[in-house]
């Protein structure tokens, strides 16, 4: 990912650096970088990617979702409520619930060793 180590004429900031490198590392790996990653990738600090990284989220422009590697694309949400619902879920966007024909998942929980 050295293409992200200096800005372009097409980047008008740092931000925009840290969103693209956010895109193009999960549409290569799968998964969201760690900051640590992120400021390797842009040639910044840890602390400015953090900064940059909350503006974005404030913005719309990434979610943050739960863990270390916690980022997410607001299409990648979009594509994911559009498949439940296809799956018939019922999502509600106001208290972000969702329910189903499979939920709540059935049976019961069962040990898989012995009890100490």
């Amino acid at each position: 990912m050295d293409a992200f180590a200096r800005l372009r004429p097409d980047m008008s900031s740092r931000r925009n650096l840290v969103l693209a490198f956010v895109r193009d590392y999960i549409s290569q790996w799968k998964l969201s970088p760690s900051c640590g990653e992120i400021a390797e990738g842009v040639g910044t600090s840890r602390t400015t990617v953090k900064r940059l990284v909350r503006s974005l989220v404030q913005d719309g422009h990434l979610l943050r979702i739960a863990g270390p590697r916690g980022l997410a694309l607001p299409a990648d949400e979009a594509a994911a409520v559009e498949r439940l619902i296809a799956l018939g879920w019922r999502i509600d966007s106001r208290d972000r619930t969702v329910s189903g024909p499979h939920w709540p998942l059935p049976g019961s929980t069962v040990l898989d060793y012995p009890e100490l």
